[in-house]
């Protein structure tokens, strides 16, 4: 069973010039850490302007990072 030590979660999403903005962030810190980083401006249907980056400790010392450019 895991128990999470510290939790971070916190979510933008406002207009800019007309401009759709959506920003996540994601921290889990328990038996293992992981992190979510989500970034999108624009329309959601319009993947180009999405960036997003996750990470995680798959086990002791050994991590998993995926990043994504549009």
């Amino acid at each position: 069973m895991s128990t999470i030590t510290y939790n971070h979660e916190n979510t933008f999403k406002y207009k800019k010039g007309g401009v759709d903005h959506f920003i996540k962030e994601d921290i889990k810190d328990g038996e293992y850490v992981t992190f979510k980083f989500i970034k999108r401006v624009g329309d959601k249907s319009d993947d180009s302007k999405l960036y997003s980056i996750n990470a995680k400790e798959v086990s002791k010392g050994k991590y998993s990072v995926r990043e994504n450019k549009g």
